[in-house]
């Protein structure tokens, strides 16, 4: 249990995830469990060899219907490990029995909510899409996870980042670990098809120009990693016979934890996102009458650096016309003028760049003129 506590409660990822409003993965995510664990049961019960509905059958479609409904995304993540499990069974004596009984979770699912189930199977085939194609988003630049900054014991936001060589070195005794802790579970096939759905998008997004859709792909799986993770290092652990091996390796993996941990905590503590100066100084914009024309903002040009900032400048710009990246899917048309107004610490984002051949406004923080397009890439 000291184990699990120090590399899921303590979990450096979770704790940046919670902060930052994910919180309703983590209700998803306890629907997620007890659907496993649920499913476990009614395979494990005398239940399972009866074709009529039973108590199982519909405890598991509400669980199904209830987490489409929290969160929509999370449905393909139910129905996908169903699937692979599924193929595995097909192989087996017992086919006709998961055949049926998984026939009638599906039936149940759709009759109970047929809206919901409906519905979030197009959300997520469109969240996919535009997680595909998406290049720029308005979220902070994050690395891709490695197994071991799942774990929690390395940072994943607030340390430096490993070179590639000692990140697949230090990842074969993770995976290893993983392994020792998969062999411990009773029913392996039922582990073995969650972890290779959940393991498609993050390896997926690990080659998309979209660092979010992978973080959110490590969210999904890292619920599952760290407690097979824990359990493979009780399965370890256990093979060693000196207890004060055993307590000192437990001391040590828990200073990586905590230190981890307080790192992520320190840094939210200390640099949280909030209405600073700088955004409202854009009331000086808003209160300036000789501006009338309607101008862009910095987002069009340079992707969305920051969702955060754009989000308040609308609200701090309330009596001006100004266009955002959002906007263009409603109105196509540029203004000839080429106003844009920009963060002056964000003129450049990745490759894109924002060079201005004549400023009508300034402030310490902003900055407001006309662009050269042929040199703004």
């Amino acid at each position: 249990m000291l184990l699990i506590f120090l590399t899921f409660s303590l979990n450096s990822i979770l704790l940046y995830l919670l902060n930052n409003a994910f919180f309703a993965q983590f209700i998803y995510s306890g629907i997620y469990l007890l659907v496993f664990i649920l499913l476990y049961s009614y395979i494990s019960s005398q239940e399972f060899n009866k074709p009529v509905f039973n108590f199982y059958d519909l405890l598991l479609a509400l669980s199904i219907t209830v987490s489409a409904s929290i969160y929509p995304d999370g449905l393909l993540y139910l129905v996908g490990p169903f699937g692979i499990f599924l193929l595995f069974e097909l192989f087996s004596k017992e086919k006709y029995k998961f055949l049926t009984s998984f026939g009638k979770i599906g039936l149940l699912s759709v009759l109970i909510n047929p809206l919901v189930i409906g519905s979030a199977l197009k959300w997520n085939y469109s969240v996919f899409i535009l997680s595909s194609t998406a290049k720029f988003i308005g979220w902070e630049k994050i690395r891709n996870a490695t197994p071991l900054e799942m774990t929690g014991l390395y940072n994943l936001f607030y340390y430096r980042n490993i070179p590639l060589i000692f990140d697949f070195l230090i990842s074969i005794p993770v995976i290893w670990i993983l392994y020792s802790g998969y062999k411990t579970v009773k029913y392996k096939k039922l582990i073995l098809s969650f972890f290779i759905f959940l393991l498609i998008p993050y390896i997926y997004f690990r080659f998309t120009p979209n660092y979010y859709a992978h973080l959110k792909s490590v969210s999904y799986l890292l619920f599952f990693f760290v407690i097979i993770f824990s359990l493979g290092l009780i399965f370890i652990l256990n093979k060693i016979k000196n207890k004060f091996i055993v307590y000192a390796l437990v001391v040590f993996i828990g200073l990586f934890s905590v230190r981890s941990s307080y790192r992520t905590m320190y840094q939210i503590f200390w640099h949280p996102r909030v209405v600073d100066k700088a955004l409202s100084s854009l009331e000086e914009l808003n209160n300036n009458e000789k501006i009338k024309k309607p101008f862009y903002t910095a987002d069009i040009y340079l992707g969305e650096y920051d969702l955060w900032a754009r989000l308040w400048q609308g609200y701090f710009l309330m009596d001006k016309d100004i266009l955002t990246k959002a906007d263009l899917k409603f109105n196509k048309e540029k203004d000839k003028s080429k106003l844009v107004l920009a963060s002056k610490e964000h003129l450049v984002f990745g490759d894109k760049k924002i060079i201005y051949r004549s400023v009508i406004w300034e402030n310490k923080y902003y900055i407001l003129g006309e662009i050269n397009e042929e040199l703004t890439k």
